[in-house]
């Protein structure tokens, strides 16, 4: 027996617990939108495990790898002419992400409650205008205090070159204790944290609920890989109530003399692990300032 032979029951017993995955989702979809929106969508992370064990069958660790593998056993069985695992994959992935659209077009709950701004915010990386003029245009969208708010909290800081800070929507406990297991200090000042619990700046910035962008395959194939790499994954808080679905976002905003914030870089999160790096801000603010 050759090793391609061995292989093929494992992708097959994989494959079918994926397409398991699917098919009950769509089941208790379509038995009960709103329970399924709310609890059942996550039993659609076992995607993440399953995925897992298929790169790890197939020796590899990247999915790019993992792709190719597949390609090589279709090859090896002569299924390059056919419907094989490579394309067979596929065809699964694009199913799963068809289902998450279904779901996000029907489901109209979460994705009400985000404003969008798109005409505001470009998806270009960099623009400029004023917060003011969008709570002046948008009154009913955004308190005025919390504007004067952090302008006051600017005028206090004027002596620091810049001001960074955590906005976050959930509890607070939640984010301080990530913060503490992550070695971030706010003992010396290091970072401001703003609960946004209204997520009046959430919806300001247009940073929408989305299943597509958390649970598209894209970005459970990200997290297979780390689970594949590190052997483990962080799990959320059971005594913390959160909202994954709530997109997020880096921004910079720039204090100007005549009291009003310009945003001069906006980046809006297309999936989860997205964001960019430290490094890239920074080398930003040295090109700004």
């Amino acid at each position: 027996m050759t090793g391609v032979d061995l292989k093929i029951p494992l992708l097959e017993e994989n494959f079918s617990k994926l397409q398991t995955v699917l098919d009950e989702a769509r089941q208790d979809f379509s038995n009960d939108v709103e329970s399924f929106c709310k609890t059942g969508i996550f039993k659609m992370g076992r995607f993440i495990r399953f995925y897992a064990d298929l790169m790890k069958q197939m020796n590899t660790k990247l999915n790019e790898d993992f792709v190719e593998e597949l390609d090589n056993v279709d090859f090896e069985l002569n299924l390059e002419e056919k419907e094989g695992n490579s394309e067979k994959m596929r065809k699964f992935l694009m199913e799963w992400n068809d289902f998450l659209k279904e779901i996000e077009s029907k489901e109209t709950v979460n994705l009400s409650q985000s404003f969008q701004v798109e005409d505001l915010l470009p998806e270009n990386i960099k623009n400029e205008f004023y917060l003011s003029q969008i709570v002046k245009d948008k009154p009913e969208q955004f308190d005025k205090s919390c504007v004067k708010d952090l302008h006051l909290d600017f005028r206090k800081k004027q002596d620091s070159v810049s001001n960074k800070s955590f906005v976050i929507f959930g509890e607070p406990k939640g984010a301080y204790r990530w913060f503490m297991e992550n070695h971030v200090s706010f003992s010396d000042q290091q970072f401001d944290m703003v609960s946004d619990q209204d997520r009046r700046l959430y919806k300001l910035f247009g940073l929408p609920n989305s299943y597509v962008k958390v649970w598209n395959s894209e970005t459970l194939i990200y997290y297979a890989e780390q689970l594949v790499r590190l052997g483990t994954l962080p799990g959320s808080y059971q005594d913390v109530e959160d909202d994954p679905h709530q997109m997020g976002g880096n921004f910079i905003l720039q204090y100007s003399d005549d009291s009003n914030f310009r945003l001069i870089f906006s980046y809006k999160s297309k999936n989860p692990p997205d964001r960019p790096s430290a490094q890239t801000l920074l080398e930003f603010l040295e090109s700004k300032f």
